[in-house]
């Protein structure tokens, strides 16, 4: 390499940062795509759910049009929104359906909106910002990272909070009705607060038809995804937002095999949560929900370290260990720009994941760490078809 253009390519480095992308698993190996080329169904079904910072009808269609350009497709049915059966659910909270067609099999998508039953209460924090100059950039920081998401962090704390939670649980027994006797894999994939609001959902319903409802459909589940990873954040809050279900409780605490503190009648208060009551066969068959796959396997959390609002995952505290068994893998990725690395454009780095084609070719097709890094795809077995 010439001394100029060795110069100039470090210049460029020192400017733009590495857009390398880093992975740690507590077990070494890698994670499975959720194509349907890589299993023996025609078909994979995604259900989507937000997180933190307000989001418009197009959220959804987004996310759609994003996967469906990873996985090369141009046939893309975007069917709408389906019914809730449920008068007693938040008007604002939305279910959203669509499909992708490709050749080696279909993605149908589902969508769970609930940003705009938040809205309300917290459009009067922009007028109730100190009077005073103030520089560009503290403003706009200010406007996104408090104002817009964490102020949902706060609602969701609130009466809010247990809107959402129903609405979100009538959305998971809708989709069980639509699944039917359906086996084939569900991925869940969940932005930052998404992955808190599952959890309580379920954790803490205390009808318990409809909690088992829900177990039995992440019980597809070998893949649980999650974007902008917040569970170390939100594990401050523990349990304030809800009550955990009695029954649950009672039957974790007889249990030994789950992290359960019998003092507290807690369990540890994050999305894990989930994972370890469908990995312990115990508790699965004594609340009436059974694998129909397999438990949940790989727990892959996403973050641009650029991202304020994310965290990775202790693999000491979320790995394997006591919590049963499943992977736990951080992905370290660059959404945003990284300027004279000084400055990342924050709402990029944090909302960006979706957009990212990297980030979708590894949800898509997996990957098998070698030397911390993603090489794509070579962690799947052969291809099978039907």
């Amino acid at each position: 390499m010439k001394p100029i253009t060795l110069i100039f390519t470090v210049v460029l480095m020192s400017l733009f940062g590495c857009s390398s992308t880093m992975v740690e698993s507590d077990k070494g190996m890698g994670f499975p795509g959720i194509h349907p080329k890589y299993s023996n169904a025609s078909s994979t079904d995604i259900l989507i759910v937000h997180g933190m910072c307000s989001k418009k009808d197009t959220w959804f269609k987004d996310h759609v049009n994003q996967l469906a350009k990873a996985a090369d497709s141009t046939n893309v049915e975007h069917i709408g929104k389906i019914t809730i059966p449920d008068n007693n659910v938040n008007s604002d909270i939305h279910l959203y359906s669509a499909k992708i067609v490709t050749d080696s099999g279909d993605f149908n998508l589902y969508g769970i909106l609930y940003s705009k039953a938040i809205s309300d209460t917290k459009k009067d924090l922009e007028n109730a910002s100190v009077t005073g100059s103030r520089a560009y950039l503290n403003r706009k920081l200010k406007s996104f990272a408090m104002n817009n998401c964490l102020a949902d962090v706060a609602a969701y704390n609130g009466a809010i909070g247990e809107d959402i939670r129903k609405g979100v649980r009538s959305v998971l027994s809708t989709l069980h009705d639509i699944r039917g006797d359906k086996t084939g894999p569900l991925v869940l994939v969940s932005e930052s607060l998404g992955s808190k609001v599952v959890r309580d959902a379920l954790i803490c319903d205390q009808d318990n038809a409809r909690r088992e409802e829900g177990f039995q459909l992440l019980s597809n589940s070998n893949v649980f995804v999650m974007y902008a990873n917040q569970i170390p954040f939100l594990d401050l809050a523990s349990d304030a937002s809800c009550v955990i279900n009695s029954r649950l409780a009672s039957e974790l605490n007889a249990s030994p095999g789950l992290n359960f503190n019998e003092q507290e009648q807690k369990l540890s208060g994050n999305f894990s949560d989930i994972l370890r009551i469908l990995n312990d066969r115990e508790t699965a068959q004594t609340l009436d929900f059974a694998a129909n796959q397999g438990p949940p396997k790989y727990w892959v959390a996403y973050s641009d370290p650029n991202d304020v609002l994310s965290y990775k995952l202790d693999m000491s505290k979320y790995g394997n260990g006591d919590h049963g068994d499943f992977q736990v893998v951080n992905v370290s990725v660059k959404n945003a720009t990284n300027w004279f690395g000084l400055l990342a454009n924050p709402s990029k780095a944090h909302n960006g994941y979706r957009s990212n084609p990297k980030v979708q070719n590894m949800v898509l097709h997996g990957c098998l760490i070698n030397d911390n890094k993603c090489d794509l795809g070579l962690y799947q077995s052969k291809p099978t078809t039907e």
